[in-house]
């Protein structure tokens, strides 16, 4: 007999798709142009979800985390503050308190979430900053030495840090950061089957892909008709890029 223990009778994927417009992603997937994320509402639930005010960067995401709102008396503060009084904004480090997922039996794999940091209690693997859009967090994984072999199995992610560069203007910026944000999205999703495979037995694995996000920093002027510099001359290839990835 094996010595690998079978899975659990129910297993649980989260994948969030990270600053990706609901109505730009049904207006690809009404064109056929997403047929796995179309088949997966198709025979699902999905239901639109409103943001919080005040809004803050990446909020969101400390909310999933955690379950809380970090703007509540007794909160954390968000990754991006601005005082009003000096008109200065900084940024500080992840500090989501203990995750909801530190109390799910496990094993859990939590892959690369958006504003994560690493956690007591979970019962599982963590690999924070692989490649994800402001991280907040150094890289690091437990237990340790899994980022290092993800990154020798896989390399580090080919896009991390490079869509914060001023590009928008540059035909072959938005090029080469379209290379490099598909090369990201392949990479990722391997390393998202082996750590499953490595640890079959997981109940519940997590992971976000914020590509999209990094894209949009540099090219959503090709995506929105209303952005001021849609009708500019990278538009076309800015809005082509988007689509890849």
């Amino acid at each position: 007999m094996s010595d690998v223990p079978y899975p659990p009778a129910v297993q649980t994927i989260v994948v969030g798709l990270d600053a990706f417009e609901w109505w730009y992603a049904e207006e690809l997937m009404g064109a056929g142009k997403l047929p796995h994320l179309a088949a997966l509402r198709a025979r699902g639930t999905s239901c639109r979800l409103a943001n919080h005010l005040p809004y803050r960067a990446e909020l969101s995401w400390n909310r999933f985390l955690s379950g809380a709102d970090p703007l509540t008396a007794g909160g954390w503060p968000a990754s991006v503050m601005f005082d009003p009084a000096s008109y200065v904004a900084h940024t500080t480090l992840s500090s989501v308190p203990e995750p909801f997922y530190a109390g799910v039996p496990g094993p859990v794999i939590a892959f690369d979430l958006v504003h994560a940091s690493l956690a007591a209690g979970v019962d599982g693997d963590q690999v924070l900053a692989w490649g994800v859009h402001a991280p907040q967090y150094p890289r690091v994984s437990s237990p340790p030495g899994l980022l290092r072999e993800i990154d020798q199995r896989f390399g580090a992610s080919p896009s991390a840090g490079n869509d914060v560069a001023f590009g928008s203007h540059d035909p072959d910026f938005i090029r080469a950061l379209e290379g490099a944000l598909v090369a990201s999205v392949g990479a990722r999703v391997e390393a998202a089957r082996w750590l499953m495979e490595r640890r079959p037995e997981w109940s519940l694995f997590l992971t976000s892909m914020s590509e999209v996000h990094s894209g949009g920093h540099l090219c959503w002027h090709g995506v929105d008709p209303s952005h001021p510099l849609h009708a500019g001359r990278t538009s076309a290839l800015a809005g082509a890029a988007m689509e890849a990835v």
